[in-house]
């Protein structure tokens, strides 16, 4: 549908609403309505944009982790208030193969997002809600220290392993947990059309939330390391660290864009796998599932790249 722009004054312009439109949403001469910028786009209403959307999740039957990831989906698509009921007070948790209670998942989930509360519960059910404001302002602070968080988090568990920091490499867990409620939060706004400064929400909410992915492989790199507590040898620490090299590259590129770094990111991504390929002789069977596992953050990284190259 095109409307024709009508100047009125020296420094206005106007366009006619479809009669129908006004018709059914009973507009009258003299209301007022709501007129957002989005991108290069306006966004016309006949009310304000809801503020207090609502969601309501049954997890009857949902293990630990699935109750986990219905409450973190719905905070990061934008609700303000969560409602989840339940059955059954308590759930699986297949990791360790133990019963845990509904209420306890809930609450460590909700302790991990930024700017909800748990206002009320009873045996079999549980209402999560926004109690704060979300400022765009936070948004670049918060995506930057993810970058910064999630370098810091690589390098220590490579050190960890190299030294044989089994102390050091457990700390990955709660490194992990603080970037994903980062993670989220920046999520969150994107999803609630918060005025951040990034043209291409899409590509931005793509690049977050691999990220999240990233840091993924972190925790799970530390996990099987631990389990496996053997010392690893110089050939594989040396493959971790040139992987860490290109997170540390990309964290440059996101922010300066340099066709130079693409080529420096791809040239090292080729590099790392030609070099486990000619040496997987020299990796015990523990070492060649660590760093495949590991090596999943370069091929992670070589979408980001594409995602970073669509923000110019």
């Amino acid at each position: 549908m095109k409307r024709r722009v009508i100047r009125q004054g020296h420094g206005t312009f106007t366009i006619t609403l479809p009669k129908k439109w006004c018709e059914q949403q009973g507009i009258q001469p003299g209301d007022e309505i709501e007129v957002e910028i989005e991108e290069d786009c306006l966004r016309v209403s006949s009310e304000p944009k809801k503020k207090g959307s609502k969601i309501h999740i049954d997890i009857t039957g949902l293990d630990r982790c699935s109750i986990l990831y219905s409450i973190r989906n719905a905070y990061r698509m934008g609700y303000d208030v969560i409602e989840l009921t339940f059955e059954n007070s308590s759930t699986v948790y297949y990791r360790t193969l133990e019963s845990v209670s509904v209420l306890s998942v809930v609450h460590y989930e909700v302790n991990n997002l930024i700017g909800v509360e748990v206002i009320h519960q009873t045996s079999n059910s549980c209402t999560i809600k926004d109690i704060s404001s979300p400022s765009s302002e936070e948004f670049e602070t918060i995506l930057r220290r993810i970058f910064i968080l999630m370098t810091q988090t690589a390098e220590d568990l490579v050190s960890g392993i190299e030294n044989f920091d089994l102390d050091l490499v457990r700390t990955t867990e709660e490194k992990h947990d603080t970037i994903t409620k980062f993670v989220s939060y920046c999520l969150r706004l994107i999803n609630k059309r918060r005025d951040i400064p990034y043209k291409q929400h899409a590509l931005v909410y793509h690049i977050i939330a691999n990220i999240d992915k990233i840091v993924d492989i972190f925790k799970y790199t530390a996990r099987n390391f631990l389990y496996y507590n053997k010392p690893m040898g110089k050939h594989s620490i040396e493959l971790m660290k040139q992987m860490v090299h290109s997170l540390k590259l990309y964290y440059e590129f996101f922010y300066k864009f340099d066709s130079n770094k693409v080529v420096e990111i791809d040239k090292n991504r080729d590099d790392v796998l030609r070099k486990i390929k000619q040496g997987y002789n020299l990796l015990t069977k523990e070492e060649m599932l660590i760093i495949t596992n590991f090596e999943q953050t370069l091929e992670l990284l070589a979408d980001l790249v594409v995602s970073r190259m669509g923000l110019e």
